[in-house]
């Protein structure tokens, strides 16, 4: 799964996509822990947040990556 994720990633970079895109899980945002935040031009009144959801088992994220089971 991540050897897929790192190639879909990579080519989507080589595409020229290279959205700002944090992370929003609950409350929190990567943008808090952000060394940049200072020069980046994410607004988060205009932009839009990539929304995690929580998984509460190992099963749920194994289920979300697709039926995986770590092989």
């Amino acid at each position: 799964f991540a050897k897929g994720k790192i190639i879909e990633i990579a080519e989507e970079i080589c595409a020229g996509r290279i959205d700002r895109l944090p992370y929003r899980l609950g409350g929190k945002s990567a943008c808090e822990y952000c060394k940049y935040r200072s020069v980046c031009r994410f607004d988060w009144q205009v932009n839009r947040y990539n929304v995690l959801s929580k998984f509460d088992s190992k099963e749920q994220v194994l289920e979300q990556m697709g039926g995986s089971d770590g092989e």
